[in-house]
C-alpha cells in the first residue's frame, strides 16, 4: 500500500530528512502500523486519503486554470479598449 501526502511533505522530508533509513522501510511499517489500526480508524484514514485525492486534484486544475488566464492576460490586446467618459 503506498500513500502520497502531496508536494509540501515532499519538499519537506528533503530538507530535513526522514525518520526512516528508506522509503521501503517507511513503507513497511506504515503498512503495518495500518493494519494494526482499528476499524473506525482505517475508515477515518481512507475517507481522508479520499479528500486528499480530490484536493489534489482540484489544484491541479486550478492551476491550470492559473496558467489559462495568466496567458490570456499576458497576450498583448490587439485592439485598443474604447474609454468613454
Amino acid at each position: 500500500m503506498s500513500y502520497h501526502y502531496g508536494p509540501d511533505h515532499d519538499e519537506h522530508r528533503r530538507k530535513h530528512g526522514s525518520a526512516f533509513d528508506n522509503e521501503e522501510e517507511m513503507t513497511k511499517d506504515e503498512d503495518e502500523y495500518f493494519e494494526n489500526l482499528p476499524i473506525d480508524a482505517k475508515r477515518t484514514v481512507q475517507g481522508i486519503r479520499g479528500i486528499e485525492a480530490t484536493q489534489a486534484n482540484l489544484r491541479k486544475e486550478f492551476q491550470k486554470e492559473v496558467v489559462a488566464l495568466e496567458r490570456k492576460v499576458s497576450t498583448p490586446l490587439r485592439e485598443p479598449l474604447e474609454v468613454t467618459i
